[in-house]
């Protein structure tokens, strides 16, 4: 890679994880429709928020000169230096094994959410999670 040719990278990264959070609060932002209901697009937020932790995640390991391939949030966050781990784990303010399973379960989001539509059996999501995680990933990066 050319000279400077990782700090473009990194701003790359930075930029479209950002986009992509944005994404995800809009698609959860509440709007009435004329028909009384509320729309809330709960699978684009999914999708959306997986996505931008998994560039933030890979914005910390390619600042760390770290391999860093796939969509699995628990694999690339497993990558991570252990002071970083240990500081998201602090920062999303869960303790480590409630943490550990939460990510677990949220590891495949981005795929699985993606092809919601092929599933044939029910799946769950924390949003609650997620927004915490990002948030955390996100102060993170934006302290690098």
């Amino acid at each position: 890679m050319k000279s400077g040719g990782i700090k473009v990278e990194l701003q790359l990264l930075r930029n479209n994880a950002s986009a992509f959070k944005k994404s995800a609060e809009r698609s959860l932002e509440r709007r009435p429709l004329p028909n009384g209901q509320i729309e809330s697009l709960i699978v684009p937020a999914v999708v959306n928020l997986a996505f931008s932790i998994e560039l933030y995640l890979k914005f910390l390991l390619t600042k760390n000169k770290k391999q860093c391939r796939g969509h699995k949030l628990l694999d690339l966050f497993n990558s991570l230096d252990s002071t970083v781990k240990q500081e998201i784990i602090k920062l999303t303010e869960y303790d480590e094994e409630e943490f550990k399973i939460l990510l677990s379960k949220h590891t495949e989001a981005f795929v699985e959410w993606r092809y919601f539509y092929e599933r044939n059996e029910n799946i769950n999501v924390n949003i609650e999670f997620m927004k915490k995680l990002i948030d955390c990933v996100e102060s993170i990066v934006n302290r690098s």
